[in-house]
């Protein structure tokens, strides 16, 4: 039988239906129970009209309802799984909604409800993806709560179930939300692209090479000077397309990629006017980093 949770959502004249059926199971229970006593005592009594015609209403109630007991189980099969998996398996609404639309015909009063239930999440898929969530931060979670008009609580809490409760509310807002995953798709772009940056720049290196000059001494030389500022050039690039001139964390990387940069032209044209017979170019951390000239 369906929980009492699922028949919650069910017309308030349907949950009498299926809990009168429980207790009908339980009394022919007792009842054939009984009648097996009164055997052992060669006691043969006869079943009253009134259980057979109990019997005989109770299949035509089931009859009309029980469409919608199976609908209903379909239905708790996916709400009640949780969001963050079930939200890579939107597809399985739409096959809910497809699968139940082709098997109420005939039409009853019972089928015209599951119709009109169908109807709520019709193109709902199309939505739900705005709630993925995948770039989503607290804060943005937070912003989507609020439009919905749903208690916070953590995404890997959320059930299917929160959603569909809402599914009104998320057609009301879905330029907002929209608005919300893009900006939150476009922040997991920057800092994306910042851890990256900060990989590369940790690991950067100089190539030094050393050749003995006449006086037989090692002298050190630089080979990658222009492979080197052509990457840092590169990465400026990249810093720009982020907002390099918006405060935060792309400001302060636009601010050392130029000292860098600063930093390398010096060193690369005081190479060449030293000339590699007498130059003796020291190592030195470039802009705090672990990158070398």
């Amino acid at each position: 039988m369906p929980t009492a949770q699922a028949m919650q959502r069910w017309p308030t004249d349907v949950a009498p239906i299926f809990e009168a059926y429980t207790q009908w199971e339980k009394y022919t229970t007792e009842r054939d129970e009984l009648l097996k006593e009164c055997e052992k005592f060669d006691l043969i009594l006869p079943i009253a009209e009134v259980w057979k015609e109990a019997e005989q209403l109770m299949k035509e109630y089931l009859a009309v309802w029980n469409i919608l007991k199976e609908y209903i189980d379909d239905f708790e099969s996916i709400i009640q799984q949780d969001w963050i998996i079930f939200q890579k398996k939107l597809h399985v609404l739409d096959d809910l909604v497809v699968k139940w639309s082709s098997k109420l015909e005939p039409f009853t009063a019972v089928t015209l409800f599951i119709q009109q239930e169908l109807e709520k999440y019709t193109d709902l898929t199309m939505l739900l993806k705005y709630l993925r969530g995948t770039d989503f931060t607290e804060q943005h979670w937070r912003e989507v709560y609020s439009l919905l008009d749903m208690d916070y609580r953590r995404p890997d809490l959320v059930k299917v179930q929160d959603f569909i409760n809402v599914a009104t509310n998320i057609k009301k807002q879905i330029k907002a939300l929209q608005k919300i995953c893009a900006t939150a798709s476009s922040e997991a772009a920057i800092r994306n692209a910042l851890n990256e940056l900060e990989l590369w720049f940790a690991g950067a290196r100089l190539h030094v090479i050393y050749y003995t000059d006449k006086t037989q001494r090692p002298v050190p030389v630089v080979k990658d000077f222009k492979d080197i500022l052509n990457k840092v050039e590169e990465q400026q690039w990249v810093v720009a397309s982020l907002g390099g001139g918006a405060p935060g964390a792309p400001a302060a990387w636009e601010a050392r990629l130029r000292a860098a940069r600063a930093f390398l032209r010096a060193g690369a044209h005081a190479q060449r006017r030293t000339g590699t017979s007498d130059i003796k170019f020291k190592l030195m951390p470039i802009g705090g980093s672990s990158a070398y000239y």
